[in-house]
C-alpha cells in the first residue's frame, strides 16, 4: 500500500484524495493559536483577510469523510 499525507488549507480540493479530514474551528480558535506562536504581526488587514479565508474554508467541510471538533472528538462521514 502507498500513502501520502498532504497537508495545509486546500488540500480538500485535491482531486486524488482518497480520504480528507477537516478540522473543525473557527476564525477565533485560529487566531488565538497564531498569536500563541507569534507566527504573524496581527494587523487589521491580516485579520480581515483570514477571516474572509476561513469563511471560503468552511465550505470544505462537506468533502471531507472525517471531521475532528475542538475537543478532540472524530465524527466519520
Amino acid at each position: 500500500m502507498r500513502v501520502l499525507i498532504a497537508e495545509g488549507t486546500y488540500c480538500t480540493l485535491l482531486d486524488f484524495a482518497d480520504c480528507c479530514v477537516f478540522i473543525d474551528r473557527d476564525f477565533n480558535d485560529t487566531l488565538k493559536d497564531r498569536r500563541a506562536r507569534g507566527r504573524d504581526l496581527e494587523d487589521a488587514f491580516t485579520n480581515i483577510i483570514l477571516e474572509r479565508e476561513h469563511h471560503y474554508i468552511r465550505e470544505h467541510k462537506s468533502r471531507a469523510r472525517f471531521v475532528v471538533s475542538t475537543d478532540g472528538s472524530v465524527d466519520e462521514r
